[in-house]
This record gives structure tokens, sequence and C-alpha cells, in this order.
């Protein structure tokens, strides 16, 4: 559960930046007067969507971090600010992807399903994690930014720069490998 601790992940970004870099402090207008305090609004989004690409407490606060930096950072090549959560999961998309590629086999799946199995939740809930954790990376990707993120199937492609049809075909192969790692748990 994410809750008021996580205000370092928005403070660090904003404190870093250069006042030069952020858009409105040089006197240019802005598209829309609030779209930091949005892009800050979405950072528990950003983390949880982060917690489940990574599969690692750290990694994911620093993927998150580093979304939150790169759009604020970039928030003036946003087009169209009714497509800010949607810019912002692709930017988190890219840097998970980035962040693994950087680590390499540095990620422990085993250590990973500790630090998601939380001793409250139940056991499906548990199962169900542990079952997504488990998808291949592409099918991972699409069930975080489809069904967690609840981006719909076209920004989901926008975010992973694949067609809508890869998209519907990772969900459902994720769905199929989903269903029967919990039926198989089941019976």
């Amino acid at each position: 559960m994410i809750g008021d601790s996580e205000g370092w992940l928005v403070a660090q970004p904003l404190a870093r930046l250069d006042p030069l870099a952020r858009p409105g402090l040089r006197g240019e207008s802005t598209q829309s007067p609030d779209l930091e305090a949005q892009v800050a609004d979405l950072a528990p989004e950003l983390l949880a969507t982060a917690r489940l690409l990574t599969r690692n407490e750290d990694d994911a606060r620093d993927v998150a971090q580093a979304t939150l930096e790169l759009g604020l950072r970039h928030l003036r090549s946003l087009r169209d600010p009714a497509k800010l959560r949607a810019w912002l999961f692709a930017i988190e998309a890219r840097e998970a992807s980035r962040w693994r590629r950087r680590l390499g086999g540095a990620f422990s799946l085993d250590k990973a399903m500790d630090e998601l199995v939380d001793p409250a939740s139940d056991a499906g809930s548990v199962a169900l994690r542990v079952a997504i954790a488990r998808l291949p990376r592409r099918e991972r990707f699409a069930v975080a930014l489809h069904y967690l993120a609840g981006l719909p199937v076209r920004e989901t492609a926008v975010a992973m720069r694949v067609s809508e049809n890869t998209v519907k075909t990772h969900l459902r192969l994720a769905l199929q490998a989903l269903r029967e790692a919990l039926y198989d748990r089941n019976t």
C-alpha cells in the first residue's frame, strides 16, 4: 500500500531539476499551470506499476523516480495534456526496460516474491501476484499497464511502442497463463 511516506518520490526529482529547465520558470507559458501537480499526483500509481514491472522494491523506487524526473524535465514536449497519464506510463515502461537491461540478470525472482508477499494479503491475492511476476516481460508489462494502471489498449500500445493488436495478443496470452497458473493452484 502506498501512503503519504512516498512524498520523497516527488520531492527529490523536483529538487534536483535545474530551475531553468522547469517549464514556466523562464517566462514561457506552460500548456496547463497545474501539470506539475498532476505529475506529482500520479507518483503513487507510477510506483505501484514500477513494483510490478521490476519485481523489486528498490528498483521500483528508482524507476518511478527516474520516470517522474524525466516527465518533469520534458513536460514541455507533451503535446496533449489530456494524455499526461499515458505519456508518463510510456516513459516508465521504457525506463523499466532500460533498468532491466542495465542490471542484466541481477533480478531475483525469489527475492521479488518475498517483497511482493504481504503477510496481511489473502492467499488468492498472493497467488495472483506471483503468477503475474512469472509472466514473460512483455506480457507482464501489458497486464501492468492495461489492467493495473488502467490504460486503454491504445495507450498501452503507445507506451509499449507496439501495435494495438500486439497488446491484445500479449493480454490474451497473459490471461491464459494466469488462468492456468491459478487453476493449477486450486486443483
